[in-house]
């Protein structure tokens, strides 16, 4: 083939599969908050976080026991960072993969009180 007709007609092939590929493709409708903090995370911070005496109501460390202490070191990157990069949170119990994935989701979500 030439240059002369990639040059003229190989936009217009180009355009024309990316059409076709597109109207083929579903519509995404936007993603459906799958963690509660309610069902799903409130009883793992309670046992693990507030229980052991570090992290409940009144505490300088920040209260767990409440959506609101949650959400603060959601929000500062410390809750992130401390229990899913370093793993140094909770010190007393550990957390297993599924809880650690289902915080990780549910921050990544919006962190929001459901």
């Amino acid at each position: 083939m030439s240059i002369n007709f990639i040059a003229k007609y190989g936009f217009m092939v180009c355009f024309l599969s990316m059409l076709v590929n597109c109207s083929s493709e579903p519509v995404l409708e936007d993603p459906v908050c799958t963690i509660s903090y309610n069902d799903d995370l409130a009883y793992i911070f309670d046992v693990a976080c507030s229980q052991v005496g570090c992290h409940h109501s009144n505490s300088t460390n920040g209260d767990l026991t409440i959506y609101n202490g949650v959400k603060n070191l959601v929000d500062d990157g410390s809750l992130w960072f401390r229990v899913l990069v370093t793993r140094d949170m909770p010190p007393v119990i550990k957390l297993d993969s599924t809880q650690l994935n289902a915080i990780k989701v549910w921050i990544e979500e919006g962190a929001k009180n459901n």
